[in-house]
């Protein structure tokens, strides 16, 4: 198992602290996205807001999702097409009502049902 530095404790620390720093509702603004990125090096970070209730009626995201960064390649019609029809095959929730959890993907779908699916 590799271990922390310094420097990573540093960085964690510096993004906890602009984290803790919010002041609102919004937990995760555009400045602590863009600490996020610092903290773990990446082409993009995102949030989004799930609501339970709003899932209930269908729904799934209460506000759109955000971004720090830029996407290696811009969403073109042809992904928007693919996402729309395979949105139904997405077994994410974050939040699941009868148990009143937070999930991952393993509590849904086993890895071969995972790999079955055109989503993937």
């Amino acid at each position: 198992m590799a271990r922390l530095s310094g420097s990573d404790y540093r960085g964690i620390l510096k993004f906890v602290h602009a984290a803790g720093e919010v002041d609102g509702t919004d937990p995760f603004p555009e400045h602590v996205l863009a600490r996020l990125r610092e903290l773990v090096p990446c082409d993009t970070v995102s949030y989004g807001d799930f609501d339970r209730d709003f899932a209930r009626e269908g729904h799934t995201w209460r506000t759109g999702v955000r971004y720090s960064g830029d996407p290696r390649a811009p969403v073109t019609p042809a992904i928007c097409e693919a996402h729309a029809r395979l949105v139904h095959q997405y077994p994410y929730r974050p939040w699941s009502p009868e148990t009143r959890r937070a999930l991952r993907w393993s509590d849904l779908l086993s890895r071969r049902e995972w790999h079955a699916l055109d989503l993937y």
